[in-house]
């Protein structure tokens, strides 16, 4: 099972679309009400995507946007060395870990967030042995602006991302003001628009309604279960991959101690949004597919990386069954 998604052919390819395909089905059988806003009130007007549309539209426009980040994830995996070659195996990996935990992807801002964050992800990996990285920072610094105007706590990923360059590359103080540059550009040119549309209103309430700790309570227990099973498969390749991390090369074992680094982050900013869990999970779930798919590529019983891919899979279909029996 495994080995059908090593590497790209047609049939891994059809394989795939049927995943997505019988993932999927559930949503337009079971129609829902799609959440307006992903985090925060001025969103809805922001992007009210499911008033300009209908049920089914806006489930199209949301599968193909969870593809592109599919597709995203596994060119991250075969940059980043977590995979030999441009393989399916991380995008199914991605898409079976949305479809676990589906409230953290009901909007496609929240699908849009992930591909911010897998942008973030390619300019560190990319930064590895370049002398003058400025152009690399600087970009990444605005993705972390942008990222903190679509959900204000992400401005706190400044700080992962800039000890993620120090781990991949030596990082100056001046080279660290670069990426702040770049963060404060995106919200100055926000408010600038803003004031000339008369909505600087808006950028003002996503601040103010910025969660603190015990605002609104915990997600459902249903979604909170669906987390920590996420996190269960997470954990595990965390653990198996630093048991083999001395075995790999320079390159990957700084790739994998940046997204170690960004998984902590993740995990004090749940402590300090637990009602914004899921928020979070916009944040890992990306790292989480590389992480688990090369842990199943890695394993040398491959029979039983097919059960836990399976198991995974059937999990999927239990909480659909649960959720719309």
């Amino acid at each position: 099972m495994i080995r059908l998604f090593r590497s790209v052919t047609p049939f891994s390819l059809l394989a795939g679309l049927l995943y997505l395909a019988a993932m999927s089905l559930h949503l337009f059988l079971h129609p829902v009400v799609p959440d307006l806003r992903p985090l925060q009130e001025p969103y809805s007007d922001w992007f009210p995507v499911a008033q300009w549309s209908g049920h089914d539209l806006y489930m199209i426009v949301l599968l193909v946007l969870l593809m592109t980040a599919a597709f995203m994830v596994s060119v991250t995996a075969a940059g980043a060395s977590f995979t030999h070659g441009l393989s399916p195996l991380p995008a199914i990996v991605y898409l079976t870990l949305c479809f676990l935990v589906p409230d953290a992807f009901i909007h496609p801002v929240s699908v849009i967030t992930v591909t911010g964050f897998l942008r973030l992800y390619q300019l560190i990996f990319n930064s590895y042995n370049k002398q003058q990285a400025d152009s690399l920072l600087l970009n990444a610094g605005i993705w972390c602006g942008i990222l903190s105007l679509l959900e204000p706590a992400y401005i706190l990923i400044v700080v992962p991302v800039v000890i993620g360059f120090s781990t991949i590359r030596t990082l100056t103080f001046r080279e660290s003001l670069v990426i702040l540059s770049g963060t404060l550009v995106m919200h100055f040119l926000a408010v600038t628009a803003m004031l000339l549309f008369g909505k600087s209103d808006w950028y003002l309430a996503a601040w103010k309604n910025w969660h603190i700790p015990g605002q609104d309570g915990w997600p459902h227990w249903l979604i909170l279960i669906q987390l920590a099973l996420a996190l269960m498969f997470l954990l595990a390749a965390t653990a198996y991959l630093t048991q083999h991390l001395n075995n790999q090369l320079i390159r990957f074992r700084r790739n994998t101690r940046v997204l170690l680094v960004f998984l902590l982050g993740a995990l004090l900013l749940a402590l300090i949004l637990p009602a914004g869990v899921t928020a979070v999970w916009w944040w890992i779930a990306a790292p989480a597919a590389l992480m688990i798919s090369w842990w199943w590529t890695q394993m040398k019983n491959q029979d039983a990386a097919a059960i836990l891919h399976l198991t995974l899979l059937g999990l999927v279909f239990v909480f659909q069954y649960i959720n719309f029996a």
